[in-house]
């Protein structure tokens, strides 16, 4: 059962207790006036305190059901009383809590999010790491063939000064001889 079906039929037990003490209230009075009225009073002096002192319990009945009335409403008005209040704030309270839900909800996916793409940029810098390994060896077998290939032409260079100096020898020599 809801809180606003609850505060109702609190509302009404109240008001109904409200009415029914009002009604007992106004029943005795009206008794009381009514043996006055009927029945010949011993002495005036009494008869005159006695109504007095009914119209004082009149007066106070009404003040008191007047302060009841105000309590009531202050507590059960349907716009302004303490429950609707108290429901506004409940309400609001539960608003609150579904924001706050919904900014977790989406802190914690933002980090799940951040995690799995952490996960892929690790993966990717293994990649790269990789790839670079492979890079450098591969620069270090260049490196090793350049200084193969630059030492067998140092060797083809001198064969072929080599075998010039001695052709040109020789020539020389053939040329002087003949």
């Amino acid at each position: 059962m809801s809180k606003k079906k609850m505060s109702r039929k609190k509302m009404s037990k109240t008001q109904k207790r409200g009415k029914t003490s009002t009604a007992i209230l106004e029943r005795f009075v009206d008794t009381i006036e009514r043996l006055v009225a009927i029945g010949p009073p011993p002495d005036e002096n009494f008869d005159s305190s006695l109504l007095y002192r009914i119209e004082n319990l009149k007066k106070e009945n009404s003040d008191v059901m007047k302060n009841v009335t105000s309590i009531n409403q202050a507590l059960y008005h349907p716009n302004t009383g303490i429950f609707a209040r108290i429901n506004e704030v409940e309400a609001l309270k539960e608003q609150q809590i579904e924001s706050v839900d919904l900014r977790l909800t989406s802190v914690e996916k933002y980090i799940d999010d951040d995690d799995s793409n952490e996960k892929n940029q690790e993966e990717r810098f293994d990649k790269l790491e990789g790839m670079i390994q492979k890079s450098e060896s591969r620069v270090d077998a260049l490196a090793t063939w350049k200084q193969h290939v630059t030492g067998a032409f140092k060797w083809i260079i001198m064969t072929i000064v080599g075998v010039s100096i001695t052709i040109g020898i020789k020539l020389l020599y053939d040329s002087m001889i003949h």
